[in-house]
């Protein structure tokens, strides 16, 4: 049997690991991961300025391919809080809710094992133009993660989609990029001002 070709992300995370050994990260930072929503946020370190934050959101990932990665790309910074964004690609590719929660569970679990205190914000899945055929399955991945970020300590549920719809089921049309699925400058603003809001009322 051949071997399997490296995972495609493989040299993504390389990257990240090249660029760590140069530079390597303060500790205690506010860690960003997921997928192409977090990797394309390209202003990331002045929006949440003061804050010192690292990057490593890795386009295209699911849930389970940030699991598969997290002893590289999560674990070696120790940081603060830790923000995550998946689901959008899982829920798209077929997966069902139920089992994205449960990939959500291992991923709390491995990080309360190795980096106790640590927090865990999870970013709601985004509606997206060009998904919405998804969002009903995507909107109920949000509720079961919210459901379960309740039961944990430390563990957070921060509602980003809510404020990207004009009304229900209507999405405000200007906040995203030509490929109706990514955000554009608009949007990521929109989502920096969410999770200050959220982010200022849980350290009061």
């Amino acid at each position: 049997k051949k071997t399997d070709p490296p995972e495609w992300y493989e040299n993504e995370i390389r990257i990240f690991e090249i660029m760590d050994s140069y530079d390597p990260p303060p500790d205690s930072a506010v860690l960003f991961t997921g997928s192409s929503t977090i990797r394309r946020w390209y202003n990331l370190a002045e929006d949440m300025y003061p804050q010192i934050v690292i990057n490593r959101g890795f386009g295209g990932s699911v849930m389970k391919e940030l699991i598969q990665n997290i002893d590289r790309i999560v674990f070696p910074y120790n940081p603060s809080t830790i923000f995550v964004y998946e689901g959008d690609n899982d829920i798209t590719r077929g997966t069902k809710p139920s089992a994205f929660l449960e990939e959500c569970k291992v991923f709390i679990s491995q990080c309360q094992q190795s980096l106790p205190g640590t927090e865990i914000i999870f970013l709601s899945i985004k509606p997206s133009p060009s998904r919405m055929r998804h969002w009903k399955q995507m909107d109920r991945a949000n509720r079961m993660l919210k459901d379960l970020c309740m039961i944990h300590e430390n563990v957070i549920f921060i509602d980003i989609s809510t404020p990207m719809f004009k009304k229900p089921g209507i999405l405000k049309n200007d906040i995203y990029a030509e490929d109706g699925v990514h955000l554009n400058d608009k949007g990521y603003s929109l989502l920096r001002h969410v999770i200050m809001e959220n982010v200022i009322k849980l350290s009061n």
